[in-house]
C-alpha cells in the first residue's frame, strides 16, 4: 500500500461538499508532501494525489501552482550538497516535462535548469 494510499482510504466516505476548500488543499499539500519526502514521486503516487485531487474538486491550476512548488523544493533539496547527480538531473527533467508551465514559469525552471546544470557531478 502506497503512503497516499491511506490517505485515501481516510477520506473514502468523504465528499467534497463536506470539507472546506482550504481543508480540501491543505490535505492536497499534505499528501504532495509525503509523496516528495523521500525526494523522488513515484507514478503511483501522482496517480492517487490526482484521485485525491478529484475527490475533494481541487481546482486543476492549484494543482499546477503545488507541481511547481514540488519541483521548486526538488531543485533546492537536490543542490543542498552543492553536488547534483546525473539522476537528479533526470527526475528534475522529467518531473519539468510533466507540468507544461506556462512561458513566466518556463524561465523560472529554466533558470533553476541551469543551476542544477552547474552542479553536475563528473560522476
Amino acid at each position: 500500500m502506497s503512503i497516499l494510499s491511506s490517505i485515501l482510504t481516510t477520506f473514502s466516505n468523504a465528499t467534497a461538499d463536506a470539507l472546506s476548500a482550504q481543508n480540501a488543499r491543505n490535505q492536497i499539500w499534505e499528501a504532495v508532501q509525503k509523496a516528495s519526502a523521500d525526494g523522488e514521486i513515484t507514478a503511483e503516487e501522482i496517480a492517487d494525489i490526482k484521485k485525491l485531487a478529484a475527490k475533494l474538486d481541487i481546482d486543476a491550476s492549484y494543482i499546477q501552482n503545488l507541481r511547481l512548488t514540488v519541483l521548486k523544493d526538488l531543485a533546492q533539496h537536490i543542490s543542498q550538497d552543492k553536488t547534483v547527480t546525473a539522476g537528479e538531473m533526470q527526475l528534475f527533467e522529467e518531473l519539468t516535462k510533466e507540468i507544461n508551465p506556462i512561458p513566466v514559469e518556463q524561465i523560472e525552471l529554466k533558470q533553476i535548469y541551469e543551476q542544477l546544470k552547474s552542479l553536475m557531478s563528473e560522476k
